[in-house]
Parts: structure tokens; C-alpha cells; sequence
């Protein structure tokens, strides 16, 4: 019974660690500047093109970063 009492005790304690590192993970992210989001942010339209390969990627790297060119 022991056993059985330990399990859900351990399925509680991982959201509370979750909302423990939560403040620390919007602090670092509030942190961060602003190109380094954006940049994030493109990192994951670019994992999303790739599951959808109608768009183009060259396009898309031409209308994110017209600078780099």
C-alpha cells in the first residue's frame, strides 16, 4: 500500500517543479533580446515549414532576414 500511496505523490510533484522553474524560464526569456526572440521565433516557423513543404524556404529566409543579404 505503500507503493501505491508513493506513486501519485510523485505525479503531484512534477507541476509543482514545473511552476518552480516557471518564473525562472519567463524571466530568462523576458531577458533575452529582442532579435534573439525573433530568431527563436523563425527557428520554429523553419521546423513547421519543414512538416509542410508547400512554403518555400528561400522565400521564407528572404522575408525573415533581408539584412543577412
Amino acid at each position: 500500500m505503500c507503493v501505491k500511496t508513493n506513486t501519485p505523490h510523485k505525479k503531484t510533484e512534477n507541476p509543482t517543479s514545473f511552476l518552480l522553474v516557471f518564473p525562472h524560464v519567463s524571466s530568462f526569456i523576458a531577458s533575452l533580446p529582442l532579435s534573439l526572440f525573433f530568431h527563436i521565433f523563425f527557428c520554429f516557423v523553419l521546423l513547421s515549414s519543414i512538416r509542410q513543404p508547400l512554403i518555400n524556404l528561400t522565400e521564407l529566409f528572404h522575408v525573415c532576414f533581408p539584412f543577412s543579404l
